[in-house]
């Protein structure tokens, strides 16, 4: 709708943004799978331009070791990520065998590490054989899950809160590993 002002300016204004708080439907849902190779995942997020928001992804595990799930170089509208740098403030799970619910997950920072039961910064390949590129999408580094004597379980894995800017929302992802499980990326929308 277009407006005009007491100087004959015409003043633009646009409809408040409609979106639900909270946890969003599944924006990236990706299958179990056994690939050697970083893969580009995005979504369309333009309708949650202007939200402040923090992507969430949930990882179920296969059978065994073998399912170091890896992430790299994120681009949560507009807000880029790379490990390469740290942190990022990042969350995970703090406990091994967390639950589906995202509810009851309790977070805690991540952290440079091979910490079994939930995501950690890593480089140059993961602790366990058979599983896990030796570098990341881009550098060297990377966030994995750490699947060793957590089969079956899920991780989790949060960004900090931004605003969302632009309408795309992506990362690179690698399931090398036999028992690489499925994965869902969400956004949770704080305001």
């Amino acid at each position: 709708m277009i407006i005009a002002n007491a100087n004959r300016k015409r003043i633009l204004t646009v409809p408040e943004a409609s979106y639900e708080l909270g946890l969003t439907a599944a924006l990236i849902s990706v299958p179990a799978q056994n690939s050697d190779a970083w893969t580009l995942r995005s979504a369309d997020i333009s309708q949650y331009i202007g939200a402040s928001a923090r992507l969430v992804i949930r990882y179920l595990n296969g059978s065994s070791y073998r399912g170091d799930l890896q992430l790299d170089d994120f681009n949560i509208g507009g807000n880029t990520f790379d490990p390469e740098v740290g942190i990022n403030s990042f969350q995970t799970n703090g406990v091994a065998n967390p639950s589906s619910s995202y509810g009851n997950v309790a977070f805690t920072a991540l952290t440079t590490s091979s910490t079994n039961g939930r995501f950690n910064r890593d480089a140059n390949g993961t602790g366990s054989s058979s599983t896990g590129l030796t570098t990341g999408n881009t550098g060297i580094y990377y966030y994995y899950a750490e699947t060793s004597s957590s089969y079956s379980d899920y991780f989790w894995l949060r960004s900090p809160v931004v605003t969302i800017t632009a309408g795309t929302l992506s990362f690179y992802s690698a399931q090398y590993g036999s028992n690489c499980g499925a994965f869902e990326a969400y956004l949770e929308i704080i305001e």
